[in-house]
């Protein structure tokens, strides 16, 4: 699918969201950070959102974000609204720390950027709680931010796997990130693995192996509209 396709407007999607509801998050991610680095040398760490609420780190605008979101959406018949669950530059990279942080979540978006720049993610509506559990789930997808693409899941496949000893893995290994992944980075694999990809190692550019910068992770929550 090709993200520049126009889509519908989003306007009344944070119609009845708190409006202090993004300096709030920013508040408590900023928080978190002063007393993790309590007694380290001070780093100093913007957070700022997009109204949707998504951060913007790796997402660079709105726009990029908006067909895939549209997609979602149309999966819940619902407005939507991303509320961040594991922040790698707050929350670090620990596999233990995003089951803790994103276990529980039903419907969640993962956002990558490797150390070549290659920014791609997928979504979900399973949650990653299980140990050494395979998901199916027909509405998942990857997707490649900077190719402007979704690559939906194949027929019949196991969508996620849930692995105590790994943080978010979409099946056929198309995306698998390793515990200590700022170390360990994470992997993909060969192209028409469970989600249809069409190139080998497609999301990071002809690379099997990739380091990770960022790793975001959101929970996506339906939005009430008036009427």
């Amino acid at each position: 699918i090709n993200l520049n396709k126009p889509s519908k407007p989003m306007t009344n999607m944070n119609k009845r969201a708190n409006p202090n509801q993004n300096v709030n998050q920013n508040q408590n991610l900023n928080q978190n950070l002063r007393s993790q680095n309590a007694g380290k040398p001070q780093q100093k760490i913007m957070i700022k959102r997009f109204k949707s609420g998504i951060i913007n780190n790796i997402v660079k605008n709105e726009k990029e974000m908006s067909n895939i979101t549209y997609r979602i959406q149309s999966y819940l018949n619902k407005n939507i609204r991303y509320n961040v669950l594991f922040y790698s530059k707050v929350d670090g990279d620990k596999a233990a720390t995003f089951h803790k942080k994103c276990d529980k979540a039903r419907k969640s978006l993962v956002l990558i950027m490797d150390t070549n720049g290659n920014r791609f993610g997928g979504f979900t509506m399973r949650d990653w709680g299980g140990n050494c559990i395979q998901k199916k789930d027909e509405k998942a997808f990857i997707f490649s931010l900077d190719k402007n693409k979704i690559y939906g899941i194949l027929p019949d496949q196991v969508a996620i796997g849930c692995y105590p000893a790994f943080g978010p893995i979409f099946f056929g290994c198309q995306i698998r990130v390793y515990d200590n992944f700022f170390t360990k980075g994470g992997s993909t694999y060969l192209k028409g693995l469970n989600y249809a990809t069409e190139e080998d190692y497609e999301l990071t550019n002809g690379n099997q192996a990739y380091g990770i910068k960022e790793l975001e992770v959101y929970e996506v929550k339906e939005v009430q509209i008036n009427q």
